[in-house]
């Protein structure tokens, strides 16, 4: 009896991570996008400065990239593809904003954008988890696929019908 209770618990623990993972990207993401279009001659101003070709053009993409991207990480909904262009921004966002700061791997891993990078990593690895938008949709697909497996000997029965 109390294993089951500890698989419980275990399960709660596991998907717990994950979901707080999507939930802080999100909110970080959602509101940097927000800022960008908030200003975006600011925004492409200060790409210009950092030497980001495209600027004005880039600008809107990047806070759009943002803000949907992060939407869909936060929901759990194609995390592990939403992770990808998240991952390259802030890439991108590091190598060129932050790079003054970064004098060695101590100072890369003190960076929030380092951390960010990470928990994309493994959104990108594991998926959204237990608490997802992905695994709703995964399980629905399961069960249709199950069902299909049962009916198939009907299926094939009727077509042996159909043809004799």
């Amino acid at each position: 009896m109390q294993q089951v209770g500890f698989v419980k618990v275990s399960r709660i623990l596991i998907a717990i991570p994950p979901l707080l993972a999507r939930i802080t990207l999100a909110s970080a993401f959602i509101a940097s996008g927000r800022g960008k279009f908030k200003d975006l001659n600011g925004t492409a101003g200060f790409f210009k400065q950092l030497g980001i070709p495209a600027s004005t053009v880039l600008a809107p993409f990047v806070a759009a990239n943002e803000v949907l991207a992060g939407s869909l990480v936060g929901l759990g909904l194609f995390t592990r593809f939403a992770a990808v262009p998240l991952a390259a921004v802030l890439s991108v966002a590091t190598g060129t904003a932050r790079r003054k700061e970064v004098h060695s791997v101590t100072d890369l891993t003190q960076l929030m954008e380092f951390g960010y990078l990470l928990l994309l990593l493994e959104l990108m690895a594991n998926g959204g988890g237990e608490i997802s938008v992905d695994r709703l949709i995964q399980q629905r697909v399961r069960r249709a696929a199950r069902e299909l497996e049962e009916k198939a000997p009907d299926l094939e029965a009727m077509k042996l019908t159909e043809a004799a």
